[in-house]
C-alpha cells in the first residue's frame, strides 16, 4: 500500500496566533485517492514581531555570515 501524506498551511494566517488557532491541514492519500484529513492547530500563542523582533534576526543573521 502506498500513501502520500501532504501538509497545506493556511496562507492566509497571520500573528498573533492563539493556542489551538487552526493553522492548515494534514491529507493523506492513497493511491492519489484522500483518505483522510485533520485540522492542525498551534500548540501555543504566537505574538506578533515588532520591530526590535526583526532588527534582532537580521543581527543574528548578519553574524552567521
Amino acid at each position: 500500500r502506498a500513501f502520500d501524506v501532504e501538509f497545506y498551511p493556511d496562507l492566509d494566517i497571520k500573528a498573533p496566533i492563539k493556542a489551538g488557532d487552526v493553522v492548515g491541514k494534514i491529507s493523506v492519500f492513497e493511491n492519489s485517492i484522500e483518505i483522510g484529513s485533520v485540522n492542525v492547530v498551534s500548540l501555543e500563542d504566537v505574538a506578533r514581531a515588532n520591530y526590535f523582533d526583526y532588527t534582532k534576526k537580521i543581527f543574528d543573521n548578519w553574524a552567521l555570515i
